[in-house]
């Protein structure tokens, strides 16, 4: 479809697909999007896994404790919500605090097992190693997303670039189109989470640098 449009330019903003991330046992956790969406009901004890410090897993938390959970956030940050500016921070920070959410910093999900009808949740401090326990019967964990790529891989060996971005050209925002494939007829570009996992500021700047000039 997109080839048929014969284009000049072709930017992929597709987005992603939630991370619960890389520690042992994801298949026992559920990710933020699930317990946002709906699509999986809020358990009673829940430790959600912020492993990217944005609104994500801060939403997430007060959605759970909106509907009774009793809630630990665990993040390896210094603090929650830590990527967030001093703006943003302080509602979600407020808002943990009125519903008594735990919050344990410095601490990240290392290993999830099942025991009965509990989650055994293994936590270890970055700093010492020391690993505890939680007994929950929910996990939720967030680790930003997974490029939606697919479209992007389709199209980059017909296109002019093969998707090389001029990096020198970018940083000024005027970046100039490269040729390495001759039969190629259009620039490929992707943007945003279509990249690897970022924000929505980024996304939009980088579009802003790659299209003003077209």
């Amino acid at each position: 479809m997109v080839l048929a449009e014969d284009p000049d330019v072709v930017v992929i903003a597709t987005g992603g697909e939630p991370s619960i991330g890389t520690f042992e046992g994801t298949e026992l956790a559920v990710s933020t999007w699930d317990i946002l969406e709906g699509r999986v009901a809020p358990g009673e004890r829940v430790l959600v896994h912020d492993d990217q410090g944005q609104q994500a897993a801060a939403s997430c938390a007060e959605m759970l404790m909106d509907r009774g959970a009793e809630v630990e956030l665990v993040t390896p940050d210094s603090n929650a919500v830590t990527e967030l500016g001093y703006l943003t921070a302080p509602f979600h920070m407020r808002a943990l605090y009125d519903h008594d959410a735990v919050i344990t910093p410095d601490t990240r999900l290392v290993r999830l097992q099942a025991e009965g009808n509990r989650l055994i949740a293994i936590l270890r401090n970055i700093f010492n190693d020391r690993e505890e326990e939680r007994e929950v019967d929910q996990v939720v964990a967030e680790q930003g997303t997974w490029p939606n790529e697919a479209i992007y891989f389709a199209l980059k060996d017909a296109s002019a670039n093969q998707g090389e971005l001029d990096l020198d050209g970018m940083a000024v925002g005027s970046p100039r189109p490269i040729v390495n494939n001759p039969d190629g007829h259009f620039q490929l570009y992707r943007v945003g989470d279509a990249l690897t996992s970022r924000n929505i500021h980024a996304a939009i700047y980088d579009s802003l640098r790659i299209c003003h000039g077209l």
